[in-house]
């Protein structure tokens, strides 16, 4: 019997190298993909490579959970590979038991044929067909394997990941449905209240319009919120409408009405304008942000406090701050300030203030910042223009939400 020479073995192990980094190549090209078509591509071409077939076809099952459908690889049949009723037949025999396909047969004599199955442990995900040439060897059936198995776990992969992130949209849309429909009963509840009062006709004028003004004052805080919703679904930047503002007349009214909203519960509103001139701004929208923040503050002081609005100025950037005395937000929580549906130390309100309160500073081409120290307080602080322009707030639209 003769021994093979040292150049053979030499050439039989350089092949068999070669041969694993081009399948190591292949397992990190499939790993690193997240399009179900590319995976079956990237394995119908190393099947035809490594199984030295003259056809291939690759079967996906689809997933019910994520709503992908099943799919063939080549999407039409070649020539060389299995044929249309060939397809709809093992379709069908795949749907027949359990939907699985695990009781498809290793061969198909009848689709000249056979096939190799895309499996993760129990769970069956497709099939490779190849030609019966490429049956030849057993070495060439564990390469085509440990294909089956590197295409099954990036499969298996992508249909984790969109399980995932199917779970987490559902979670997000849920805790926001909870969120407003908490929020929103709140007023509804206290204008049921005060609609009973007022049909009362034993109330006397006085009565009547102190309920009535009530009613306002609930309807006006129903729509706010509902101004908040549809600032965060419209997404990207609207077109500002500034105006040239007093900032002593802007801030007073902003104080009046945080008196009339919270003055009894024991919060206490001052101002130290230390700016009093003009700024350009949109009245309404930075209106709405100062409110937002305003009424944070307020209650984050449930048991009465100081809310001081304070106001200065540095090279053409006023600063515009409100700071309280409430418990403050802890370190581990002040990064998730600005997240959308976040609430922290308040009992009203959808959790988007502070979301829209940045938005309005950056279309503004200016900044929010907050600083809190917890037993002390929170200041939020706002620096912008004194004069806006539409150049500067196209410069700073933020990317839809």
């Amino acid at each position: 019997m003769s021994m093979p020479d040292n150049d053979s073995q030499l050439r039989a192990l350089k092949e068999r190298n070669e041969l694993l980094e081009s399948l190591s190549d292949v397992g990190v090209s499939l790993a690193g993909s997240f399009d179900i078509q590319a995976i079956l591509g990237t394995t119908h071409d190393a099947a035809l490579r490594f199984g030295n077939c003259t056809a291939v076809d690759v079967l996906y099952f689809g997933c019910e959970a994520i709503n992908s459908r099943p799919m063939w690889y080549p999407a039409e049949p070649s020539s060389a590979g299995l044929d249309q009723p060939a397809r709809d037949a093992i379709i069908a025999s795949a749907n027949s038991a359990d939907g699985s396909g695990g009781h498809l047969d290793r061969k198909l004599p009848e689709a000249n044929t056979w096939c190799l199955p895309i499996s993760y442990q129990s769970e069956q995900l497709g099939f490779l067909f190849l030609d019966p040439s490429s049956s030849s060897g057993a070495e060439t059936e564990r390469v085509l394997a440990i294909l089956a198995l590197q295409a099954a776990t990036a499969l298996r992969n992508i249909h984790l990941t969109q399980e995932r992130i199917h779970f987490e949209r559902l979670s997000a849309v849920g805790r926001m449905i909870g969120s407003v429909v908490h929020d929103f009963r709140s007023p509804l509840t206290a204008l049921r209240g005060y609609a009973g009062m007022l049909s009362n006709l034993k109330l006397d004028d006085g009565e009547r319009a102190a309920y009535g003004r009530y009613v306002v004052e609930e309807c006006d805080r129903l729509n706010h919120m509902v101004n908040e919703l549809l600032e965060f679904t419209r997404g990207g930047s609207l077109a500002l409408d500034p105006e040239t503002v007093l900032l002593p007349r802007l801030l007073d009214a902003l104080a009046a009405r945080l008196r009339a909203h919270y003055g009894g519960r024991g919060i206490r509103i001052e101002l130290d304008l230390g700016n009093t001139d003009e700024i350009e701004i949109d009245k309404e929208r930075m209106d709405r942000a100062l409110w937002n923040v305003a009424t944070n503050a307020c209650q984050a002081m449930p048991k009465g406090g100081l809310l001081t609005i304070r106001t200065g100025q540095h090279d053409d950037v006023t600063t515009l701050s409100i700071e309280d005395e409430g418990g403050g937000i802890p370190q581990e929580v002040q990064h998730r300030i600005f997240e959308p549906f976040f609430s922290y130390g308040k009992s009203e309100g959808i959790g988007l203030g502070m979301l829209i309160a940045k938005k309005v500073a950056e279309e503004h081409g200016g900044t929010i910042t907050v600083t809190s120290e917890e037993g002390v307080g929170t200041c939020v602080a706002f620096e912008l223009p004194t004069r806006v322009t539409v150049e500067a707030a196209t410069e700073n639209q933020l990317p839809p939400a």
